[in-house]
């Protein structure tokens, strides 16, 4: 008995059809993603830009999450879709851009998510019945924690790009014994 490995060659049409549902996908989905996403991201900011939600801490790290996600839309998901859709994609030549995009992918998404968590530790905080611990929750120290925490993850995602290489127009991540394709 011999151990055969089937290894799915660049011919077979199950890998052919897939290849061709995949780009239907990013024509169809990617700008309804960009579309939708853009729209509803800017009337949260201009919800959340009112004078009555400004004086809200929660509203503060709201608004710092919406506008961290429009910037994820028109920055990240814009050239997943230039690439997807027009075959035009800038990390393949450019290495410069093909590390700035994986920086600010992982910067944007992590301030995005951190955001929407100390709005809900702001939330806790509001509801506790200690004094102290209620101060969490003032529109002053979301103003201090806003661009504290922006200003600590990009020094501290500083590493990202340098892990990141272009090699045969594919863009790669570097290992310590390897390199390996990202995708």
């Amino acid at each position: 008995m011999t151990n055969k490995s089937t290894v799915a060659s660049i011919q077979d049409p199950y890998i052919i059809e897939l290849n061709h549902i995949q780009l239907a996908i990013g024509q169809y989905l990617y700008p309804v993603i960009f579309s939708l996403g853009n729209i509803g991201t800017i009337l949260n900011i201009i919800i959340l830009t009112q004078r009555v939600y400004l004086r809200n801490s929660c509203s503060c790290y709201i608004l710092a999450s919406s506008v961290t996600n429009l910037l994820i839309i028109n920055l990240v998901v814009l050239f997943h879709m230039i690439a997807q859709v027009f075959a035009i994609d800038p990390t393949k030549t450019s290495l410069f851009f093909c590390q700035f995009r994986q920086y600010a992918s992982h910067v944007l998404t992590l301030l995005s998510r951190i955001y929407i968590v100390l709005a809900c530790a702001d939330r806790w905080t509001m509801s506790l019945t200690s004094v102290r611990r209620r101060a969490f929750s003032q529109i002053k120290v979301a103003r201090i924690l806003i661009p504290s925490i922006a200003i600590g993850w990009c020094i501290i995602s500083i590493h990202i790009p340098f892990y990141f290489n272009i090699i045969n127009s594919k863009y790669f991540k570097a290992n310590d014994r390897k390199i390996m394709p990202l995708f």
